[in-house]
């Protein structure tokens, strides 16, 4: 696992523990949760999307044998 990787764990956890412990009353902690969260999904997704591309390319030279069987019927 890659040091990013870790990271990434650890701010997705240390995000829902403080939308638990938020104060509800300074709006300055509302839009920063909001912030981080808009950024952590942004990652998020290009992750996904990188690795479904990879998925992809591992699948088209043939590294991975699950072409023959999966039917688009």
């Amino acid at each position: 696992m890659t040091k990013f990787t870790v990271f990434f764990r650890f701010l997705w956890f240390a995000t829902i523990v403080s939308i638990l412990f938020i104060d509800r009353n300074k709006p300055i902690m509302i839009y920063t949760l909001i912030f981080i969260l808009l950024i952590l999904t942004v990652i998020t997704v290009i992750r996904a999307i990188e690795s479904r591309n990879q998925w992809r390319r591992m699948i088209d030279e043939g590294d991975v044998e699950i072409k023959d069987k999966i039917s688009f019927d």
